[in-house]
């Protein structure tokens, strides 16, 4: 009898379980499909915040050179033909000095809005005529001649008047931290040519605050507030399959104290990048997760789904806009 009981109860069992199965994939399915639609939406938001970054940087620039005294300063014959004192520092004369204070007015006024490391107009020798630093000016005397060191010098000066170079990133010689320099050449003079550029550098840290941020916007970047309910994983990597940015991870992005010093003159190569980022695998070294790494690197976009350490995820991917060589990435779990 007992015998009996427990093979009916099997076949009732097996029964329930075929008739239930279908419905279980349906479940789960179902799960995979809100998950990806989930990712999808993540993206896309995503993708509007790094743009809008960019646009509100671009729009900082250009409103600055409307403003005639960029171009009331350089129209001075003085300013295209610099003079020095003894000690090598710039000497303004009492008509620059004026000029050059409206200009500070301005990019302290940029400082106190947007999170700026870095204000500077620089010549096309490579020569700044005004700086400032964290909300601070800086004086002639410290002013670098070497700007055309810079990674950003030469392809800013290469560009039409209205246009917008985005650097890669690079450590500060001012500011002491890892940042992306947002550069526009000054309109042309009379000899057809531009006498200068505008430019402003912005902390690479900024893009973590951007992925990690609950609603975020240019000009409330000074307090941003966590997303502590997303559940999900955002990401930037570089072509080199390295951690730009992560929303679940702080990456150390100021200089080491025994490396700082200077910051007056020059723009120092000896820093590099890949020293402060890790690579993409500290998020999983799952094979899966690497061959997608590896299709961000190349470009590709795309919403996949793979299974890490057992448990099912959906990682969507695509290239960042304006910036070659960057992918964007989110990676979202499988139902609860």
């Amino acid at each position: 009898m007992t015998r009996w009981f427990s093979s009916r109860h099997f076949g009732v069992a097996l029964a329930v379980t075929l008739l239930l199965a279908p419905a279980a994939r349906a479940a789960d399915e179902a799960q995979f499909k809100a998950t990806e639609e989930e990712a999808r939406h993540e993206i896309e938001d995503m993708v509007f915040r790094l743009r809008m970054f960019h646009e509100e940087a671009r729009a900082s620039l250009m409103a600055s050179l409307a403003l005639p005294v960029f171009a009331e300063y350089f129209a001075l014959p003085e300013s295209r033909a610099n003079r020095y004192d003894s000690r090598g520092h710039l000497v303004l004369s009492e008509r620059q000095a004026e000029l050059r204070r409206r200009m500070e007015g301005w990019a302290l006024a940029l400082h106190r809005r947007f999170p700026i490391g870095e204000t500077c107009l620089v010549d096309r020798q490579g020569q700044e005529h005004m700086r400032v630093v964290g909300g601070a000016v800086k004086e002639p005397a410290e002013f670098s001649s070497e700007e055309n060191t810079a990674p950003f010098f030469a392809p800013t000066l290469a560009l039409a008047p209205g246009r917008v170079h985005l650097s890669d990133p690079y450590m500060s010689p001012d500011v002491h931290r890892w940042v992306v320099a947002f550069a526009t050449p000054l309109p042309s003079t009379a000899d057809g040519k531009a006498p200068g550029f505008f430019h402003i550098e912005v902390p690479l840290a900024l893009y973590q605050d951007i992925l990690a941020t609950k609603e975020y916007s240019f000009a409330n970047a000074q307090a941003p507030v966590r997303d502590l309910e997303e559940q999900g994983r955002t990401f930037l990597v570089d072509r080199s399959g390295r951690l730009l940015a992560d929303s679940r991870r702080e990456i150390a992005m100021v200089k080491r104290p025994d490396q700082q010093g200077g910051g007056m003159g020059g723009h120092a190569h000896d820093e590099k990048l890949e020293d402060y980022l890790p690579l993409a695998r500290i998020i999983s070294a799952d094979p899966a997760f690497l061959a997608a790494i590896e299709r961000m690197r190349r470009g590709e976009t795309a919403l996949i789904r793979l299974a890490l350490d057992g448990k099912p995820y959906v990682l969507a991917f695509q290239p960042v806009p304006d910036r070659p060589g960057w992918s964007l990435g989110h990676l979202d779990p499988v139902g609860p």
